[in-house]
């Protein structure tokens, strides 16, 4: 489970 969510964190961080 934190490992999706750690996924899409730093998908829009690396977006930004």
């Amino acid at each position: 489970m934190s490992e999706t969510r750690n996924k899409v964190k730093k998908n829009a961080s690396r977006n930004e």
